[in-house]
């Protein structure tokens, strides 16, 4: 009997460490704001949501050493309690982002499905847009969103030196007959990222299909007739680097400087970009200037444009914050570069020439 009771407390013990080293976490974004938006002479005030989302994210140790993994994201509007609308989020419900892993702590980890963003944008513009995670309508209106992020296999090295590369291939799954080949539509990306103390930098490549992410890019180059973002510009091309440093604790300064090359199979156009940011923290209270510059395309007089923002956060704790901000895009003449309104109907009458501007207040929440 006493034989009997200890097997039976040993295989509960070992049932609850297995169950120690397995966890599934509920986490979340809750981000809006009230806005006063400005395109062209049209005024209108809105509530935004700034890319709210619900997540579920899960791992198993198999081994030790090794670990499987997935995650699972939902983007929603809380302003009416809709599921998100972005182009990301691509009408599914868990559109945002999902996958599932093999990770090694030695050899690194493989991800199989469908990726928020490209490594390339992680290793470039994601860390320069420090005021609202770059969300909302002061994002970034310049950054290009070349390659397709879904039904993608992604590699992530493990950390050497405080050096780590990813590289995606995402599969366009198109017929010859939609492309000028059956590769046009995929993607192939490579980014590196290094961290040692305050310094932070990165750099990468990415070809695939132009896409917009819900951003507005009206005008460009004459010779493309899908630049608008409709149909996906084929075999486009952007290539970076970023660098943040961290003077003191409370202060650093960041920017990025990209070359993007578009081509829809017939004609190519090329511009750069390039963005620095700087945020300052005294108590609770973070003070944030960002500003951006697009070049015109070759072939395209009139087609840069430059975005200025100044924001204030307020951190009532860790995961709360307030915050308020200006941002404004001074297009030239033959492009627009920026958010549309709320209403689809009002966003139809924007065109190439007009400004942007919003001024908003917004809370954020993290759980």
């Amino acid at each position: 009997m006493k034989r009997n009771l200890v097997i039976a407390a040993v295989a509960t013990m070992a049932t609850g460490a297995v169950m120690a080293q397995s966890s599934v976490t509920l986490y979340g974004r809750i981000n809006e704001t009230v806005e006063r938006v400005k395109i062209g002479k049209e005024k209108v005030t809105e509530m935004r949501d700034n890319q709210s989302f619900l997540g579920f994210k899960g791992t198993e140790e198999i081994y030790p050493g090794i670990k499987a993994q997935f995650l699972l994201e939902a983007q929603f509007n809380p302003d009416d309690g809709r599921a998100g609308t972005s182009v990301n989020q691509g009408g599914s419900f868990f559109g945002r982002e999902s996958w599932v892993a093999l990770t090694s702590d030695n050899l690194g980890r493989f991800r199989f499905g469908n990726m928020q963003f490209s490594s390339f944008y992680y290793s470039t513009a994601d860390a320069v847009g420090q005021h609202n995670g770059d969300a909302g309508t002061s994002s970034d209106a310049f950054f290009l969103y070349v390659g397709n992020v879904k039904n993608t296999v992604a590699y992530t090295s493990p950390t050497i030196y405080g050096t780590t590369v990813e590289m995606q291939y995402g599969l366009g799954e198109r017929a010859a007959t939609d492309n000028t080949s059956k590769t046009a539509a995929n993607t192939r990306s490579i980014a590196v990222m290094y961290d040692n103390g305050g310094f932070h930098a990165g750099g990468g490549y990415i070809k695939g299909p132009l896409t917009q992410f819900g951003r507005l890019f009206i005008g460009g180059p004459s010779n493309f007739n899908d630049v608008d973002g409709t149909n996906p510009l084929n075999s486009s091309e952007s290539y970076g680097l970023r660098a943040m440093y961290e003077f003191t604790p409370n202060f650093n300064v960041a920017g990025y400087v990209n070359r993007d090359e578009l081509n829809d199979g017939t004609n190519t156009a090329k511009r750069t970009s390039f963005r620095i940011s700087s945020k300052l923290s005294m108590g609770a209270s973070d003070f944030h200037v960002d500003v951006g510059r697009a070049n015109s395309f070759t072939g395209a007089s009139k087609t840069g444009a430059e975005q200025y923002t100044v924001a204030y956060n307020y951190n009532l704790s860790k995961r709360t914050k307030l915050y308020a901000y200006y941002t404004r895009v001074d297009n030239e003449k033959n492009i627009y570069y920026g958010p549309g309104f709320s209403s689809s109907s009002a966003s139809a009458g924007i065109q190439p020439g007009d400004n942007f501007s919003s001024f908003a207040i917004g809370i954020r929440h993290l759980f």
